[in-house]
């Protein structure tokens, strides 16, 4: 029988803010540089599921500009267009064109 042993860390919160400061300055892909804290927002995660071509691409893209993934996606939604209902103005709403079906109420 093997018996594990966890070790709890007795830090206290000012060790814990001062370590948490410390690696929020660290970029995820090295070489990259990471984005300046911002106090003027809270960063919330997007995230979302890709073929692989394209997640490869991405990370291409954001290690050739130097830049964070997270980064070059803020950067890329930053640059949209939208049109009045906020839809993106190279992307067709997906009800535009599209005839309603005869459907029987009863």
């Amino acid at each position: 029988m093997t018996t594990v042993t966890y070790r709890v860390s007795k830090r206290t919160s000012h060790e814990m803010t001062a370590f948490r400061d410390r690696m929020s300055c660290m970029s995820a892909v090295k070489g990259r540089a990471h984005r300046a804290r911002s106090t003027s927002s809270k960063k919330i995660m997007l995230q979302g599921r890709v073929d692989e071509p394209l997640w490869a691409k991405a990370n291409r893209a954001a290690d050739a500009a130097g830049i964070a993934l997270a980064a070059y996606l803020q950067r890329l939604v930053d640059r949209d267009e939208v049109d009045a209902n906020g839809c993106p103005l190279w992307l067709d709403p997906r009800d535009r064109g599209q005839e309603e079906l005869p459907l029987r109420t009863a």
